[in-house]
């Protein structure tokens, strides 16, 4: 057994269990509970007035943090009759349909 798969086998058995949950568009993950809050949230997009694109710029160096520019940003209104996103737009159109297909079932 390998050093990773032994220090797998230790946590497994001896570890604090993490719940996390995994978004089916984008794969992203984020621990479920946080100091026994629920962390999850979805629908907390703006889908009319949300940014979609962002563009952001940095100084750089520590703390000085990204600034969204909202003049060149777009929201997805904006973005969906832009080539440059067609590709991405499709693959969100896409997943969606076979999100819902799946969620139908959900009673």
């Amino acid at each position: 057994m390998s050093g990773k798969e032994n220090r797998k086998e230790i946590a497994l058995k001896e570890g604090k269990p993490f719940v996390y949950v995994t978004c089916p568009l984008c794969g992203l993950n984020r621990i479920l509970h946080k100091h026994e809050k629920g962390r999850i949230r979805f629908g907390n997009f703006d889908l009319k007035k949300g940014y979609f694109i962002q563009v952001r710029y940095v100084r750089g160096g520590r703390g000085s943090g990204f600034w969204l520019n909202p003049e060149e940003s777009l929201t997805l209104k904006d973005a969906i009759p832009l080539q440059e996103y067609r590709d991405l737009l499709l693959q969100i159109k896409k997943r969606s349909q076979e999100l819902v297909r799946v969620l139908k079932k959900v009673k």
